[in-house]
């Protein structure tokens, strides 16, 4: 339900002013000095940016899992600085 309210606050406004007569919206930028056409496209992409963090809250199993990408991902970079590390140390030590 949450989501649902979220993407329809975010997408409504889209949607109003993209149904709106084009001498309306022109009136109405002209006697604003906000960008209501950019104002509302940031809003309708933001849909796509709080649906994940709206998830990430509210259910523990998509922080779980969240949690359990990231952690692989750090360990598995770890594994790699260490294997270069490793494999830089040999080539000091080969060298005179």
């Amino acid at each position: 339900m949450i989501v649902t309210g979220v993407s329809i606050s975010t997408l409504l406004p889209w949607a109003i002013h993209n149904s709106m007569p084009e001498d309306i919206v022109q009136k109405w930028h002209s006697a604003s000095n906000v960008d209501l056409h950019n104002v509302v496209a940031v809003l309708y992409f933001a849909n796509s940016l709080v649906n994940p963090l709206v998830y990430a809250i509210r259910m523990q199993e998509f922080r779980k899992a969240l949690g359990n990408l990231v952690s692989r991902q750090s360990h598995a970079k770890q594994q790699r600085q260490r294997g270069r590390g490793h494999h830089s140390q040999q080539q000091t030590t080969l060298t005179p």
